[in-house]
């Protein structure tokens, strides 16, 4: 069993992306795996790493 939870940050807009990732790597349960801009940078990420166990996205996005 893994001891931390993979976080996965998805959201176009900057100081929200940057606020949460801050927010959770004071927790040592949580792992940021990956932060993306956007949708497209999410799924080119996802091609580089693991799965994330949780991914936080923004729903109204562009261009996805």
């Amino acid at each position: 069993m893994k001891d931390s939870i993979d976080i996965a940050i998805v959201d176009d807009e900057v100081l929200f992306r940057d606020g949460i990732a801050h927010i959770l790597k004071e927790e040592p349960q949580f792992n940021i795996s990956c932060v993306a801009s956007d949708g497209q940078d999410f799924l080119q990420q996802l091609e580089a790493i693991e799965s994330p166990d949780i991914a936080l996205v923004d729903v109204k996005m562009t261009p996805m």
